[in-house]
C-alpha cells in the first residue's frame, strides 16, 4: 500500500502467509516508524519492485500457486 490504512484492505480474505509491502514516497522521514512497524518491506521514493519481484520468484521455486 502507499498509506498505512491501505492495511484494512486484508479484511475479510483468507491467507495462511502474508507479505505487507509499503510504498513510502512522500514525507519518509516523519513517517519511516510507523511503515516499519506495519509492512514487512516498505520501498522507498518510488524505488524499484526489483526486490519483491525477486522475492515473489524465490517463493515460487519448486511451487503451484493456485487462486480461487
Amino acid at each position: 500500500g502507499d498509506n498505512v490504512e491501505d492495511i484494512g484492505m486484508i479484511n475479510g480474505f483468507k491467507y495462511k502467509n502474508l507479505i505487507k509491502v509499503g510504498f513510502l514516497n512522500e514525507n519518509v522521514e516523519p513517517n519511516l516508524q510507523k511503515y516499519k512497524e506495519n509492512f514487512d518491506i516498505v520501498i522507498l521514493n518510488d524505488g524499484s519492485m526489483r526486490y519483491v519481484n525477486k522475492l515473489i520468484r524465490d517463493l515460487g521455486v519448486n511451487r503451484r500457486w493456485t487462486f480461487k
